[in-house]
């Protein structure tokens, strides 16, 4: 038996989140939160859910993510240059300060290939 569902029972026996927060070592506020979804939800409720966010308003657009790879390694330009280089070009405006998990996987990827530097970028509006 899962150890979320023990809780609950203990919780049941006793009545109490205080007691129930004290034989299981855990703060009260994990208590309510295992209670409220058992009784909000059964025992679907218990399952671990993703802390994973749904969507990411600020993530890089993947036309503009495979824009930059291209870019870098066309013309071998490194952050600030491609920044400038679409910002002319296309009028996209690249926050180079922001790093995003994808390019710089993409770029560490090309660096393991014999390319050189990691660029990270974000979007700007």
């Amino acid at each position: 038996m899962r150890q979320e569902i023990r809780l609950v029972i203990t919780y049941q026996e006793t009545g109490s989140v205080r007691r129930t927060a004290k034989v299981w070592g855990t703060p009260r506020s994990v208590v309510r939160k295992w209670i409220r979804r058992y009784e909000e939800m059964g025992e679907e409720g218990l399952k671990d859910y993703s802390r994973a966010p749904k969507r990411s308003p600020s993530r890089t657009f993947p036309e503009i993510e495979e824009k930059v790879l291209r870019i870098r390694k066309e013309k071998g330009y490194r952050k600030r240059r491609i920044t400038y280089f679409l910002l002319i070009e296309d009028g996209i405006h690249l926050l180079r300060e922001h790093h995003k998990k994808y390019l710089e996987k993409k770029w560490s990827e090309q660096e393991k290939e014999g390319e050189k530097g990691i660029l990270s970028c974000k979007v700007g509006l």
